[in-house]
């Protein structure tokens, strides 16, 4: 039997996973994985990595790239990656080949690929050859950063989570449609941190009307995702700040104002008719899995909630609770949900809960 790692070991495992993590967290490469990785020898950090893009090289190549600038020998060294080495050709060659190649003597993986074409073989492949395994370190932190990803693999839909802030009384808006500040502004700085983390940010076009929304992540070193609207009728204003550049994608219908969808077309914008009358959800999430696209934060309103609640489409619920009361017989709510798995994080006076949907 394997004898389990001493609590000395366990922690310096987890400390370098962590920075490993927080490595990963750098990168957008969908549809790939986000992944980062350490390459450690003699109590040192001889290499970092993170996967960039797709098409490029993965985490640990990079780490292993970076140590040997250094330090041509790597045998005995130890490898800290995020996410279970691949060992199939792709547009790049397999990792566990490289990492066998270059003698490194442990590997220390935080989470199993999904992937059908990994799935324990990268695991199986390294023990069978001699470098040694630790699997699972800090498995939930490894697992999270990925969500979007796992979905995608197994699925080939993006994960759709909905993201919104509501008052005591479940409102999203007052009754004139002011939707402004409800949460505080810890809670709105979390919420860019989100945008960055997703791919694509989705809202419907009565939200662009009322609240002309940039959708960007404004924290240092964010990621602008790409932003999704829903418009049936082409009413969107050709000043809206979410046009502001060619990265978005329009969906609307057959009944649209076919001289604006040609105006915007020429103008670069991508338009893409799914529905008769209505954004058909269904075809919309279908083709955002085909263009790559593993997760989208859906940000409102009521209508786009209520559509993809109704039609189980959401994955997952974040919701900011604030403690006021907008009241308002006809003030738009959040649509009837049961979480779960919910989490709940205090923030300030405001209560984050996060659950399955």
């Amino acid at each position: 039997m394997r004898k389990k790692n001493s609590p000395i070991s366990k922690k310096k495992d987890e400390f370098y996973m962590g920075l490993a993590i927080d490595l990963a967290k750098k990168a957008r490469p969908s549809p790939n994985p986000r992944v980062g990785a350490i390459l450690v020898k003699n109590g040192k950090i001889i290499g970092k990595g993170y996967h960039r893009k797709a098409g490029e090289p993965h985490a640990e190549i990079n780490a292993i790239n970076s140590a040997k600038r250094k330090l041509p020998d790597l045998s005995g060294s130890t490898l800290y990656i995020t996410l279970e080495p691949c060992c199939h050709y792709g547009k790049t060659p397999p990792c566990t080949n490289r990492i066998l190649a270059e003698k490194i003597g442990r590997v220390v993986i935080g989470a199993k690929d999904p992937n059908r074409l990994v799935a324990g073989r990268g695991i199986s492949i390294l023990r069978k050859n001699v470098a040694k395994i630790t699997a699972g370190v800090l498995s939930v932190s490894a697992t999270e950063i990925n969500d979007g990803y796992n979905h995608f693999i197994t699925t080939g839909w993006p994960l759709v989570v909905l993201k919104a802030a509501i008052s005591l009384d479940g409102k999203i808006s007052a009754e004139n449609r002011d939707s402004k500040w409800i949460s505080n502004r810890k809670s709105r700085r979390i919420v860019h941190e989100m945008r960055s983390k997703y791919d694509a940010i989705l809202v419907g076009s009565g939200t662009v009307l009322k609240d002309n929304p940039r959708l960007t992540s404004r924290i240092r070193g964010g990621i602008d995702p790409m932003r999704i609207i829903f418009d049936s009728k082409l009413s969107l204003p050709l000043n809206a700040k979410v046009l502001a550049d060619r990265n978005a994608i329009i969906f609307t219908t057959a009944k649209c104002n076919k001289a604006k969808k040609l105006l915007l077309e020429k103008k670069g914008y991508e338009i893409q008719v799914a529905g008769n009358s209505q954004v058909d959800l269904k075809k919309a999430l279908s083709f955002l899995g085909k263009r790559g696209i593993t997760g989208i934060l859906v940000e409102g309103g009521a209508k786009i909630y209520g559509s993809f609640i109704n039609q189980k489409l959401a994955d997952k619920v974040i919701l900011f609770i604030a403690p006021n009361v907008r009241g308002g017989q006809n003030a738009p709510v959040f649509p009837s949900i049961s979480l779960k798995n919910p989490t709940y994080t205090k923030i300030d006076d405001n209560v984050m809960i996060e659950g399955d949907l």
